[in-house]
């Protein structure tokens, strides 16, 4: 019995979603039939109703197998092209790949295919897939001139000897031989390369890459060779190629993730190297410097906040690293935030025996955060620490004035001495003279300074100086009158 609640048109509507569905099932399956008795335009006519109403893999494969057919190579290999980027059942995904593969090969778009066995190799790690594009670009690579074929095999047998300058040599010869030789030329380019010769390198992979574009693993090179000389957009541009073209296993991908996202984050295309991070992070959570690369994009667009999310993330699994904690002290300082000092402290800390050059910036901070602070005890002792090069003008002054108020009078003096001061330092100069029995020099210095009466009547009350003072003030009165004298 039908129920009272449920009414006419909600049965015919029920009706019509069920007989929908039937039909748009039947499309991919009548073509199939069509298609079986090899009546095409039929088979052609139902399959593209199927992708009216959805995307099919199987659909586009049998369309493709129709413009095959009809001679429509370029159709077909749209069609195929299609169908292995959609689900599609395993057996058609092989049969779509592989013809795709002979069609463009037959077109001679190596590009083409060689990009189509490698999505086939992505999706199903067909070992053929890998060894068609290896096999090609070995018969790229090759020579047909057997002089130059035989000084090249030559080169390799003297290289498996470890003889690599006569290896070199034989290189050259096949190379002189036959200049085409692009075998040749990558034996001697991996020669310059691993001798640091990066220029010869560059030029002799760059000519192997122009007549083979598809070759990935020279990108990887020249894309490796490029990001450590700081040509970036170089090097973004090869590992694009290298991730593009290559064969490559899950470690190499993360690098090549990592180097192009650095790349891009030195040219300012901060989308990109989030992207590029982001892909990193996938193949590597565990990973710090895609986080760390993260951080400092989010401080370059001035975005402290995630920033700090993402090196305390780092910081749950790296625990005290001097990376995280000289970004997180710098987001606390630009953020004018004391925290700061916390982190550049236990910073410092860490690194007490060897400061590294690109931490002095944070540890003159530090020592100048706790000067700002009244902490001029620790300020010494940091001092105590902190190699001369890094303390510069300002640096110099804040530990000068922590020695003396802390009563070290000599180290202040030496940090005095190397000072150009303004008069209200001189004047604690004069007094740190005084303190520790150099009577003569706070003497002398207390003369220059007499001109300011405020100084001068600061020293006659301050206990150490005045002494020093009164004869100060008593020879300026005595010069006084001798010039109105002479008047």
């Amino acid at each position: 019995m039908i129920s009272r609640w449920i009414t006419i048109p909600a049965i015919l509507f029920t009706l019509s979603l069920l007989l929908n569905s039937t039909l748009l099932a039947s499309y991919l399956g009548r073509g199939r039939s069509y298609y079986m008795y090899k009546k095409y335009d039929k088979a052609k006519e139902m399959f593209l109703k199927e992708l009216e109403e959805r995307e099919n893999g199987n659909a586009y494969y049998f369309l493709g197998e129709i413009e095959k057919r009809e001679g429509n190579y370029k159709k077909a290999m749209e069609y195929y092209q299609k169908a292995i980027i959609n689900r599609i059942s395993g057996k058609y995904l092989r049969l779509a790949y592989w013809n795709l593969i002979v069609l463009t090969e037959r077109q001679g778009d190596y590009l083409s295919m060689v990009k189509s066995l490698k999505i086939f190799w992505n999706r199903t790690h067909d070992a053929g897939a890998k060894k068609k594009v290896e096999d090609l670009i070995n018969k790229l690579m090759w020579s047909d001139k057997k002089e130059a074929t035989e000084s090249y095999q030559k080169g390799i047998e003297l290289k498996k000897d470890k003889k690599i300058a006569e290896a070199e040599k034989a290189f050259r010869d096949a190379l002189y031989k036959d200049a085409s030789f692009l075998a040749a030329k990558f034996e001697i380019g991996m020669i310059a390369y691993k001798k640091g010769e990066m220029s010869e390198a560059t030029s002799l992979f760059r000519d192997i890459v122009e007549r083979i574009p598809f070759y990935g693993e020279v990108h990887l090179l020249l894309g490796d060779i490029s990001f450590n000389r700081g040509y970036y957009r170089s090097a973004a541009e090869h590992f694009s190629s290298a991730l593009e073209y290559g064969f490559l296993n899950k470690n190499t991908r993360y690098l090549i993730r990592l180097k192009r996202g650095t790349s891009y984050y030195n040219t300012g295309t901060y989308e990109r190297a989030r992207e590029d991070i982001e892909s990193a992070l996938k193949l590597n959570d565990e990973s710090l410097d895609p986080l760390l690369l993260l951080s400092a994009i989010h401080i370059k667009e001035h975005n402290y906040e995630e920033a700090l999310k993402t090196l305390q993330k780092a910081q749950k699994s790296h625990q005290n690293n001097p990376e995280i904690l000289f970004q997180i002290g710098s987001i606390y300082y630009k953020m004018d935030d004391p925290h700061y000092t916390k982190y550049f402290d236990t910073l410092f800390q860490m690194r007490r025996k060897e400061v590294p050059q690109k931490y002095q910036k944070a540890f003159q901070l530090l020592l100048l955060g706790y000067y700002k602070k009244g902490r001029y005890q620790r300020v010494a002792e940091i001092a105590e620490e902190l190699p001369d090069a890094y303390k510069n003008h300002e640096v110099s002054l804040a530990i000068a004035n922590a020695f003396y108020t802390i009563g070290t009078y000599n180290k202040a003096i030496s940090y005095y001495e190397r000072l150009s001061l303004g008069d209200d330092d001189r004047f604690r100069l004069c007094k740190a003279y005084a303190l520790t029995g150099k009577r003569d020099k706070a003497k002398e210095l207390l003369q220059k300074l007499s001109y300011r009466e405020t100084l001068l009547q600061k020293a006659l009350e301050d206990k150490a100086l005045k002494h020093i003072a009164s004869e100060v003030v008593q020879e300026k009165k005595q010069s006084s009158e001798i010039n109105g004298n002479q008047r």
